[in-house]
């Protein structure tokens, strides 16, 4: 997979991974009502104010997961058939922050010129006869 490609599959994922926090945050914030216990200092939602946008929310930022992980792995595939093994290391250790390194200062892959057809050398058969006789 392209460069490119893997850019903007990280950069789908981002977008998906900020609107599911937000959809969360305003399905559960919104019009929630809570109660105060004052013996142990806590807040407890009793009523969330909008269940199904919650659910949206959830779905959506667990669906930002996918391509994250598509972009990742492709990185991954990617970085080992170029034999850039540190790279590799780095990616599988630090995915997040190295996959935002990787794609502004990362290896691209070398443009490697077509196959030519290499011709086989002319050698003697085995049943060419011999001038000497």
């Amino acid at each position: 997979m392209r460069k490119k490609t893997i850019s903007m599959l990280f950069i789908l994922s981002i977008i998906l991974f900020i609107v599911g926090l937000t959809l969360i945050m305003i399905g559960a914030l919104v019009g929630s009502t809570s109660t105060y216990d004052a013996s142990t200092g806590t807040n407890q939602i009793t009523h969330m104010g909008n269940l199904p946008l919650f659910i949206v929310g959830i779905i959506i930022y667990i669906l930002s997961f996918v391509p994250f992980l598509i972009a990742w792995i492709s990185a991954l595939v990617k970085l080992a058939r170029m034999q850039q093994w540190t790279w590799f290391v780095l990616m599988l250790l630090f995915n997040f922050i190295c996959m935002i390194v990787y794609l502004f200062i990362g290896p691209d892959s070398p443009q490697m010129a077509p196959y030519q057809q290499m011709q086989q050398p002319n050698q003697p058969s085995q049943f060419q006869e011999n001038s000497n006789s």
